[in-house]
């Protein structure tokens, strides 16, 4: 009997048992293969097996069951798709935006709309692209006060909900909507004086940031209202805890406050938010709640990031609401390659950064990214930084060192991972979405080996049409703060001190203008001390045995110091001291870094960037000309020379 004689229930139950790829082939051969290969009941029955075998559904996909045919065969195929090792090679590009701002912030929401803010000295701009209308009408753009530095986007009653939070200590509630059939982001609400999103959870955001200090509290979006979280015993103002924390997190009625050596807890009771308790814990640089729990009653897990690996760390409620925890290791650092000795290569210096960072944890949960510098420690060879992935879930056998996905190689048409990259990634359905301090944003889809020409939505449309009472905000550039406003603090410092003023150029000083990977940008990501960093007085120090520099520095209202001649190199005095010297009994205190991953981000920079600007092992490849033939600005100083941010000053 020929397969053409069977009758279609029959021949629907045989390509229920082939392979994705033999259903496309089937479809070539004839009118009626081709229209049961694209029947709904063929593909509503392969969703369901595959939601039986414990494949995750989208996490945002709620009623599958009533997507049209064509809609459905997507799903199918992208939850079907196994990540790879890139064995060198790019996946598809989905979609490519080169812009003329770096890029700060990204969050892709549903697997189709993809928000980016992107900003200089000048603007700051957020855009929302519609990946499955790439026209006009489904791109949106608005112009901010201020550069983006935190951000996080939730879907909530089938809206797309966005807080951001801005240098200018702002925070901005968003949200996607429709006007006369174009996409519009409207402002929902806004909270002056605050900063640091740390949380999106309902009608909640967490920030870090109050009047220039580094308080945790709570902002109540729907109806404005601010609420403070009691400090802990001891209070804010001490060491371990003046850095803004890692995260937040909502488990049932408590509050999780994560540091870099502790977790805190705080029971939420109405509008109270009081201390509960402290637990200690190994190093934390990176952390991603995965996901959050509204049950307290089940364990709340946490993927976190430092020196040591990736570990799952998992908070489990007892019989009398005692709060206990356990640290599992899912991911052991990379070891570097072996450099052989030689009269020319002496042998790989030591290193003194972590290998592993930028931890992300996919849309639904399932998987983590991250970004390993493993192989491009090797400075002699041509080693790429790479994108590592693995399941959350812990493996039975020994930790395991994931699996490459992807390499930066040389390829300036794509965004740069030492570019200080940002990553994002929908694990289910393939997609992970790159962007850099150069303006490059790129959509890759993993789950094809052609780009697709149309790219079906999941979900009804998000932008929902709005009344005319809501903000809008502005569609061209406003100005921003570009001033330096160095040494106007007029402290009262001894002789050996200089007032600091925009036009030092004087070895490390130069280096806190806040362009990527200086010591500005050290302070806010390594310290934890966002913000606009105001240098203040310098000093050099002639009777050290090197050549050092003392600064003296303010971040909002705190004072920081720094030494580049003696450890530690950073110090940190109580709010209100006026009293200012990096030295003993002056009242400053040793300020220890809260994320060392940040160490390893700058170190990389600095070493691209070099290799891009000299062609050594490289192609050569100006990324900041780039930028500005793209009428772009350097971040930080708009007329400076491009090459000058490449010197390490370390």
């Amino acid at each position: 009997m020929r397969l053409t004689d069977l009758n279609d229930d029959v021949l629907l139950l045989i390509d229920l048992e082939l392979n994705l790829r033999s259903t496309r082939n089937l479809r070539q051969v004839c009118r009626r293969f081709n229209a049961l290969t694209r029947a709904r009941s063929l593909w509503s029955t392969r969703l369901r097996r595959l939601i039986v075998n414990k494949v995750p559904v989208p996490c945002y996909v709620e009623n599958y069951d009533q997507l049209d045919a064509p809609t459905l065969e997507y799903l199918v195929h992208r939850m079907t798709f196994e990540p790879t090792d890139s064995g060198g090679t790019y996946p598809a590009t989905l979609a490519k935006f080169n812009l003329a701002l770096s890029v700060t912030w990204l969050r892709l929401v549903a697997g189709n709309w993809l928000f980016v803010a992107a900003s200089d000295n000048c603007e700051s701009k957020l855009s929302c692209y519609d990946l499955s209308d790439p026209s006009t009408s489904g791109t949106a753009h608005v112009y901010l006060p201020s550069r983006v530095t935190t951000g996080k986007a939730e879907i909530q009653n089938g809206e797309i909900i966005v807080a951001l939070g801005l240098e200018a200590q702002i925070v901005f509630i968003v949200t996607l909507c429709k006007r006369k059939g174009n996409n519009v982001i409207r402002e929902l609400a806004r909270l002056e004086r605050s900063s640091h999103v740390l949380m999106l959870s309902g009608a909640l955001v967490g920030c870090g940031i109050r009047d220039g200090v580094n308080v945790p509290h709570l902002y109540r979006w729907r109806d404005d209202t601010m609420l403070d979280i009691e400090p802990p015993p001891g209070g804010l103002d001490v060491p371990s805890r003046r850095s803004v924390p890692h995260s937040m997190v909502t488990w049932g009625t408590k509050l999780v406050i994560v540091r870099s050596h502790c977790i805190e807890l705080y029971d939420m009771v109405q509008q109270t938010i009081s201390f509960s308790s402290i637990i200690e814990t190994s190093s934390i640089s990176e952390v991603a709640a995965c996901p959050p729990s509204s049950n307290f009653s089940h364990p709340l897990q946490l993927v976190a990031l430092s020196a040591q690996g990736i570990d799952m760390i998992s908070l489990a409620s007892g019989h009398k609401g005692e709060v206990s925890l356990s640290r599992e290791t899912l991911v052991q650092p990379p070891v570097p390659p072996p450099i052989p000795e030689s009269e020319f290569f002496p042998g790989q210096p030591e290193i003194e950064h972590p290998l592993m960072y930028g931890l992300c944890v996919g849309a639904s949960c399932q998987r983590m990214l991250w970004i390993s510098a493993g192989n491009a420690v090797a400075r002699i060879f041509r080693h790429p930084l790479q994108i590592f992935q693995r399941s959350i879930e812990p493996h039975p056998d020994e930790p395991s060192s994931g699996s490459a996905i992807f390499e930066d190689l040389q390829d300036s048409e794509i965004p740069a991972l030492y570019g200080l990259g940002i990553l994002d990634f929908d694990e289910v359905l393939g997609l992970m979405v790159i962007g850099d301090c150069f303006g490059d944003v790129t959509v890759f889809d993993f789950s094809t080996t052609k780009n697709y020409v149309v790219y079906p939505r999941l979900t009804a449309d998000m932008a929902k049409p709005y009344e005319s009472f809501l903000s809008a905000l502005p569609s061209n550039p406003v100005p921003t703060s570009s001033k330096t406003k160095w040494g106007q603090d007029h402290l009262d410092l001894d002789s050996s001190w200089m007032v600091a003023h925009p036009d030092i150029i004087l070895g490390s000083v130069w280096h806190w203008h806040g362009v990527p990977g200086d010591f500005a940008w050290l302070v806010q990501n390594m310290l934890g001390f966002p913000g606009e960093v105001i240098l203040q007085a310098y000093r050099f120090d002639t009777e050290a045995e090197e050549l050092g520099t003392d600064v003296i520095l303010r971040v909002g209202q705190r004072y920081l110091g720094y030494s580049s001649h003696q450890e530690p190199h950073w110090y940190s005095w109580p709010l209100g001291t006026t009293d200012l010297d990096i030295l003993p009994g002056h009242g400053s205190s040793a300020q220890a870094p809260i994320c060392e991953t940040a160490s390893a981000i700058r170190t990389m920079f600095h070493l691209f960037i070099d290799r891009d600007l000299s062609g050594y092992a490289w192609p050569r490849c100006d990324r900041w000309k780039k930028l500005r033939g793209r009428g772009g600005k350097i971040p930080g100083i708009p007329d400076h020379e491009p090459n000058s941010i490449s010197e390490d000053s370390c």
